[in-house]
């Protein structure tokens, strides 16, 4: 079976609830995509529709930006081919709980993060995928319980669904990045070869043969692929 793990689009712009303003966003942030992260939902429909592809199903957590995602390529196919995909929610695809940094802003001119808490920890963050569980950020979940929670649901996948089947697995960056780590290398070999971040509205794609889960593409944007 082929798998697509998808970050969510856009949820910062000019059109966000507020007005525009980047901060760090996880699991206790229930905020919308914006306009622009909702044609990200369509534009990945419309490539898959280019390969002749309907998912055989959507899964997604409960948050908004994660939910509205996989509704919207749900809605591209009904009204393409009247096709209802089944949509299932799944918290093991929850985005990470940044603790006290939830909520800082994360510009370049005005980084709360690095004013609060340091350089070296944002730096372990977004470099080396260290999560800061300790005081004074204490993020409530660790990498172990991530990578578990991946791959229990990557186990399930491979239980439920046939092999010629095609499942859409919709998350966030900052828990979708620690698939890398369920493969060879690990987490060490991607952040080497700078294959750990997925940009929102981009996809990485999974495939399960012969009894394992393969890693064919990270970080792939669908808007330059038809």
């Amino acid at each position: 079976m082929k798998l697509y793990c998808l970050r969510h689009g856009n949820t910062f712009g000019e059109d966000q609830e507020g007005g525009k303003r980047v901060f760090m966003s996880g699991s206790k942030n229930n905020i919308p995509l914006v306009n622009s992260g909702r044609e990200q939902a369509r534009i990945f429909a419309q490539y898959l529709d280019s390969i002749n592809v309907i998912p055989t199903a959507l899964y997604a957590n409960h948050l908004i930006r994660i939910w509205e995602m996989a509704v919207l390529i749900r809605e591209y196919f009904y009204c393409q081919y009247e096709t209802t995909i089944p949509l299932y929610q799944d918290e093991r695809l929850l985005e990470v709980d940044y603790g006290n940094w939830a909520g800082l802003t994360t510009e370049d001119n005005n980084n709360e993060v690095i004013k609060k808490f340091g350089q070296k920890v944002w730096d372990d963050w977004q470099n080396k995928r260290i999560i800061p569980n300790d005081p004074p950020s204490s993020w409530t979940m660790t990498q172990e319980e991530i990578i578990e929670n991946l791959h229990q649901f990557l186990n399930a996948l491979a239980k439920k669904h046939a092999q010629s089947d095609v499942c859409v697995a919709i998350g966030s960056q900052g828990s979708l990045t620690f698939l890398n780590a369920l493969f060879e290398g690990g987490m060490e070999k991607a952040i080497a070869e700078d294959r750990y971040k997925i940009k929102t509205g981009r996809f990485s794609e999974l495939q399960y043969k012969d009894r394992q889960w393969q890693l064919l593409n990270w970080n792939q944007d669908p808007k330059k692929l038809f």
